[in-house]
């Protein structure tokens, strides 16, 4: 098989060549593209990636009359990022808010569902009379919560876990029984071990400011209530997809800057080539290379760590410091005469410590309809962690979400059909010191000018930060790539 081997010239357009085809590399392509374009530079954009598709994660596929995603299923709109790039694509009119009627998550206690208390807001409540009354919580529990009220802001700079900012300011209870589900499911990782300035900043920017969460919760609710945004608590209206599944916007970006891409293309290493022009080899796995002027590495943590080892030991050391989890993802479909529960929520949560495979579900055709035919219901699983690294088989995996459904939903008789999707090490874990690692990764970046990196390890995990990671890696190298004469 011949060796693929692209060499620069000097007298052409530079060449800037982006690895990952995931939506942060497309994003990265598709915003350089939209420069050159408005500045009439001649840019050339090579969109390298290992698999046979792209989009990375994000992957919609239809099943008879069924809607599966089989990675993220939404994002958030307080992030502008996605909708604002669905925006340019033409596609925002696609976007989908949900629309179930009870817009409201359910905590599991063994086989108990207990509503979050109203007016919950991710780390702390807005509204006192739902947590004086909430079976979550014991009155012991409850009155170590509302210490908040007194408590003064932590003085001592640095970083903190989520988990002890939880504790400090609310106790152990609130943080078992109500926060460790909600975000734990989130993230995929204990939350004595995420970094609080890293994941939820601003909650210690409301501490800071305000002293205490309650309060500044409470006033932030009296703001939104004033200016016709409605009251405190969960704003379930900021949770969005696309009508036709997230898919609808790899396809977008696959259309405008999908003619850059090269698939099946395995890049070995990054090189610094010691000169002006080009500035980097891109080695590839058939033992040719690509010179590039410029080089933007949109891949995992764990990828980006493989492929500039040969360049910067001290780089890729703080780079592989970044752990990486797994998760896999279980749907099942059911006649919703088989289900005795009024699904009269949009999914459930429970604790790390509760019995059984699943940490979290979600109510897909309930929260976003079109999911499933209207006498069947799809219901989606996130498998814990802890299961996600065994050797348990996907039929195993699918019988225990069941038979955990089936306990929650007084489910009736076998699923529809089932549908299990793995996904190895994609899910970057903040640990504490987060901030103070990215800082330093940036700084020992200035060293090499034309290379950037971008994606879900760095400043936030979600969809609408891996495009703004993208966006804005693309805007610093198009910023450095200067004129050729």
């Amino acid at each position: 098989m011949p060796h693929t081997t692209i060499p620069n010239s000097t007298a052409g357009p530079q060449r800037v060549v982006i690895v990952g085809g995931g939506v942060t590399g497309l994003s990265a392509a598709h915003r350089l593209d939209d420069i050159a374009r408005a500045q009439r530079r001649p840019i050339e954009i090579i969109l390298l990636e290992a698999s046979d598709r792209l989009g990375g994660v994000i992957r919609t596929h239809r099943r008879d009359d069924y809607l599966i995603e089989s990675g993220p299923d939404q994002f958030i709109t307080a992030r502008p990022w996605a909708v604002d790039l669905a925006r340019r694509l033409g596609i925002d009119g696609e976007i989908q808010p949900t629309t179930g009627p009870h817009p409201r998550v359910l905590i599991g206690r063994g086989a108990r569902l207990l509503p979050l208390p109203e007016g919950f807001m991710v780390m702390a409540p807005t509204r006192m009379w739902p947590m004086a009354t909430t079976p979550l919580l014991s009155w012991r529990g409850k009155c170590r919560a509302i210490m908040d009220l007194l408590l003064p802001a932590r003085r001592e700079d640095g970083d903190e876990s989520i988990a002890a900012f939880i504790r400090r300011r609310f106790g152990r209870e609130m943080l078992d029984r109500i926060v460790e589900p909600l975000i734990g499911s989130i993230y995929g990782a204990p939350l004595d071990q995420l970094s609080v300035r890293a994941t939820m900043s601003r909650f210690v920017e409301l501490e800071q400011k305000d002293r205490s969460l309650i309060l500044a919760m409470r006033r932030q609710g009296k703001k939104r209530s004033s200016a016709g945004a409605g009251t405190g608590g969960p704003r379930y209206g900021m949770f969005v997809t696309f009508r036709n599944g997230l898919q609808t916007l790899v396809d977008a970006l696959t259309a405008r800057v999908g003619n850059f891409a090269r698939l099946g293309v395995e890049v070995r290493a990054i090189e610094r080539t010691g000169t002006d022009a080009p500035r980097y080899h891109v080695a590839l796995g058939d033992g040719g290379r690509i010179d590039a002027d410029a080089v933007l590495v949109a891949a995992p943590g764990p990828s980006a760590t493989k492929l500039l080892s040969s360049l910067d030991e001290a780089l890729t050391g703080s780079l592989a410091s970044i752990p990486y989890g797994s998760t896999s993802i279980v749907h099942l479909a059911y006649r919703r005469d088989q289900v005795g529960h009024a699904l009269d929520a949009y999914g459930i949560v429970c604790p790390p410590d509760e019995r059984g495979a699943v940490n979290a579900a979600s109510f897909s055709s309930i929260k976003y309809p079109g999911r499933a035919p209207d006498d069947m219901v799809l219901l989606r699983g996130i498998v814990k962690p802890d299961r996600c690294d065994g050797d348990a088989s996907d039929d195993s995996l699918a019988a225990a979400a069941h038979g955990q459904f089936s306990e929650w939903l007084a489910i009736r008789g076998a699923p529809a059909f089932s549908s299990v999707d793995r996904w190895d090490r994609v899910l970057a874990h903040y640990r504490v010191g987060h901030p103070d690692r990215i800082a330093g990764i940036e700084q020992r970046l200035e060293q090499y000018p034309g290379l950037e990196l971008a994606g879900n390890a760095y400043r936030g995990v979600g969809i609408p930060d891996c495009i703004h990671s993208g966006e804005t890696a693309a805007e610093r190298l198009a910023g450095g790539l200067g004129s050729r004469v």
